[in-house]
């Protein structure tokens, strides 16, 4: 989400955590007003509602392309026994409902059903936890393989679209990158959730509940399982922890895979994501800036700027 409109989300919220956007987008799902508690924004703002969570987009960052085959394949998904949240209808039987703010323009809402459990951080996982995730994510892939996949995009096409195509050094090693992925490993035939870290799962008995399914796309497992322990690692550094690290080390043995020609282009995929993030990250700094932004706002910004330009000197140094 650009850093402005983020802003804008936030300013709707009342100190008590309510906000009248959020009100009116969870009217259609016949909540009535005040059932929707703030939680956090990111790449959605996220309300916690009866049984499960209000997320609301700008239709300006919206992915509107692919959001409807993503809730579909949600949908595909959880009838084929994956481990996944379930998107809710609304009353009007449809997955997502607009609403209009006056900054942000026309919102996009959509409401997933709660999971269990909470998310913890990738270090303080035990050893079962670890063995539990990796079947999780087994579990999923195995499901995204029988599902119908020609409408998703494909996670090669999500990372070149993230870097623009200008001719520049970083352009064209993604493009000799993901060329090199397609060689080695053929083409994708497999679901990804796109970002199946801890904290985007519901950690409840001994099998976790993936949710935030908006990067759902084509790919190859070993995607999923080096982005899953990406925090094992400090993100400028490219070598793959999923091969480096001890939680890497543990997810792999729980998974029960994948092949050694996936595990071979790991850093292959750990450099394309992260080229990805880079370019996602300047695009949430695209929007316009003030004095009078609010300190926390300034902050984030500057954050997220060191880390975009840490991660694209890294990429053009390997």
């Amino acid at each position: 989400m650009r850093l402005d409109r983020l802003a804008a989300f936030v300013a709707t919220v009342d100190e008590d955590g309510t906000s009248a956007l959020a009100d009116r987008a969870a009217a259609h799902w016949d909540m009535p007003p005040g059932s929707a508690r703030y939680v956090r924004t990111s790449a959605h703002a996220v309300f916690s509602v009866p049984g499960g969570y209000l997320r609301l987009v700008a239709a300006a960052d919206a992915d509107l392309r692919h959001g409807a085959a993503r809730h579909q394949a949600t949908a595909d998904l959880a009838a084929a026994g994956a481990p996944v949240a379930t998107l809710r209808p609304s009353a009007a039987g449809r997955w997502v409902e607009q609403v209009e703010d006056p900054v942000l323009g026309l919102v996009r809402a959509t409401v997933t059903s709660a999971v269990p459990g909470t998310g913890p951080e990738l270090d303080e996982l035990s050893a079962a936890d670890v063995a539990a995730w990796g079947a999780s994510l087994a579990a999923f892939h195995a499901a995204g393989r029988s599902v119908p996949l020609g409408a998703l995009p494909r996670w090669t096409d999500e990372v070149r679209a993230s870097v623009p195509a200008d001719g520049s050094e970083l352009a064209t090693a993604v493009d000799a990158w993901v060329a090199e992925c397609l060689r080695r490993l053929g083409p994708p035939d497999t679901c990804l959730h796109g970002d199946p870290q801890p904290d985007n799962i519901g950690w409840a008995a001994s099998r976790p509940t993936f949710f935030d399914l908006d990067d759902l796309a084509v790919g190859w497992p070993v995607v999923d399982l080096a982005f899953a322990v990406r925090d094992a690692a400090p993100l400028p550094v490219l070598e793959p922890p999923v091969l480096t690290s001890a939680a890497g080390a543990a997810l792999l043995a729980a998974y029960g895979g994948p092949d050694a020609e996936q595990l071979a282009v790991a850093g292959l995929v750990q450099r394309l994501s992260a080229a990805a993030t880079s370019g996602r990250l300047r695009a949430a700094l695209a929007g316009p800036s003030a004095v009078s932004d609010p300190p926390w706002l300034l902050g984030l910004r500057a954050r997220l700027a060191k880390t975009a330009a840490d991660l694209h000197a890294a990429l053009l140094a390997s």
